[in-house]
């Protein structure tokens, strides 16, 4: 019996690429300055693009501004890349080319191209469903809860809310507001 022969890195690659479209997983590869340079079958399906592209190969080299329209700034996912390497579980809003509003759920990395070295965005996408977002939904009750047992102070249990919030949802502030001693009220902020 014949030694297997090891696998090519096109025959990996082509099964890599099968593997996400039949997972329902997004993939996209884009510069820094936001030329697309891969993208799958899967994304162009979650994102509703048939009617606007023949293709996922149809945009390869055009801007991933021409994919979707971005509610919050363009360019969060990449700068977050750049500053940490990595995300995982980043969850954001976009609104399809056909005014469709979705929420997405991203894991995206760096790479690096063989050939130049020059640096990428790798980025692995799924429409964050219903069902998703009760899981979701779910864990920060549980850490809420568990957070919560062991505050005494109204300061405390804030301080603890705010981080699970900053932690599981991506905001950057959270704000409160308490009645102070003249019935008033006083914010309290934290990061």
């Amino acid at each position: 019996m014949a030694e297997p022969k090891a696998l090519t890195r096109q025959e990996v690659a082509q099964s890599c690429q099968e593997a996400l479209d039949f997972m329902g997983i997004g993939a996209i590869y884009y510069t820094f300055d936001g030329e697309i340079l891969y993208f799958n079958e899967a994304l162009w399906q979650i994102l509703e693009l048939g009617s606007f592209f023949d293709s996922p190969e149809a945009l390869i080299g055009k801007s991933i501004q021409s994919t979707v329209q971005y509610i919050r700034p363009t360019g969060e996912i990449r700068a977050l890349i750049r500053e940490r390497g990595a995300i995982k579980g980043h969850e954001y809003p976009v609104r399809t080319l056909s005014g469709k509003f979705k929420w997405l759920i991203a894991d995206g990395c760096m790479g690096g191209r063989l050939d130049t070295g020059e640096e990428y965005i790798r980025l692995f996408v799924q429409e964050n469903t219903a069902e998703r977002r009760s899981v979701e939904l779910l864990r920060i009750q549980r850490d809420i809860a568990s957070a919560l047992g062991a505050v005494e102070t109204l300061e405390q249990a804030f301080g603890e809310l705010s981080d699970i919030l900053v932690r599981r949802t991506g905001f950057d502030c959270v704000c409160a507001l308490v009645p102070d001693e003249e019935g008033g009220l006083v914010p309290l902020v934290a990061r």
